[in-house]
C-alpha cells in the first residue's frame, strides 16, 4: 500500500492568536477618566448593575466624549458639540440641565 500525503484541509484557516486588551473596561476608565458625573454610572454599567433612565443617560454621554476628559480639562468648557444627538437634552455636557 502507497502512503499518501495528506493535504491541508482548503477549509481550515489558522487564527492568529488575538493579542490581551490592555487594559479592561473598568481599569481604562478609573485611569483615563475624569471624576464627574457619569463616572460611577459607567463603571456600574460595565460591571452590570442596574441604572435609572438619567443614570443611563449620563453613562452614555460620559463615554461618548472620551470619559470626560475634553469637557473636564483646563481649556473653555464648551457643551456637546452634537445637539443633533437625541440624549443632548438631558446629557450633563449639554442641554438642560436636569
Amino acid at each position: 500500500m502507497i502512503a499518501r500525503k495528506k493535504l491541508p484541509d482548503p477549509l481550515h484557516v489558522p487564527v492568529p492568536p488575538q493579542p490581551k486588551p490592555a487594559l479592561s473596561k473598568i481599569q481604562e476608565i478609573e485611569k483615563y477618566g475624569a471624576k464627574m458625573r457619569g463616572y460611577g454610572e459607567l463603571i456600574a454599567h460595565v460591571k452590570g448593575e442596574e441604572l435609572s433612565l438619567q443614570e443611563r443617560v449620563w453613562a452614555a454621554c460620559y463615554d461618548c466624549n472620551d470619559y470626560g476628559t475634553d469637557y473636564a480639562s483646563d481649556r473653555k468648557k464648551e457643551p456637546c458639540p452634537c445637539p443633533e444627538c437625541p440624549l443632548w437634552p438631558a446629557s450633563q455636557f449639554g442641554g438642560m440641565k436636569v
